[in-house]
């Protein structure tokens, strides 16, 4: 997934790019592809000496400006493709449970039995938040089963114990 948010990230770039150097060489190829006539070089000619002494800079200003402009956009950019992508954080515990019974490879009727079992000690006052908490301490779900608050099927809890390794895994009848 991180290799699909850096492919994105540089064909987002590389985009960026594109579009600016289109948009300099359609300036560049205007400016360049105007021909002047004699009389406006030469009334140029005039302008700029005459004004050439006496100016403000403000010309040198502008390009100036810009080209710190470009500099500062150029490091924005860098910066931004040297920093490392942080992995997606869960805020949805609907999705954090999605995730995580899918990464131990709990069946939902796995999952059934353990919210049974967490109803039970609900009931029986124990202060239990999540079924989650029976994978994190096993032995909690060992205690809450032999203590038969509720009905559960047997068989997909042993089956569980026994994909946590808590019990050996059950034998076939001979």
């Amino acid at each position: 997934m991180l290799s699909k948010i850096a492919h994105s990230r540089k064909a987002k770039i590389r985009l960026a790019w594109g579009a600016i150097s289109l948009i300099a060489l359609m300036l560049l190829t205007d400016y360049c592809a105007a021909t002047p006539s004699q009389e406006d070089v030469l009334k140029s000619i005039s302008e700029n000496v005459s004004h050439g002494s006496s100016g403000n800079g403000t010309m040198f200003l502008w390009v100036l400006l810009g080209a710190i402009g470009l500099i500062l956009l150029l490091a924005l950019l860098n910066s931004r493709g040297q920093r490392e992508e942080a992995p997606k954080t869960f805020n949805h515990e609907g999705k954090l449970l999605k995730e995580l019974m899918k990464e131990l490879a709990i069946k939902p009727a796995e999952w059934k039995q353990l919210k049974l079992l967490a109803d039970g000690e609900r009931e029986a006052g124990n202060d239990l938040g999540n079924p989650l908490v029976f994978l994190l301490c096993p032995s909690l779900m060992v205690s809450a089963a032999k203590a038969q608050r509720v009905k559960y099927d047997r068989k997909i809890l042993a089956g569980l114990a026994a994909k946590l390794g808590l019990t050996a895994a059950p034998r076939a009848k001979r």
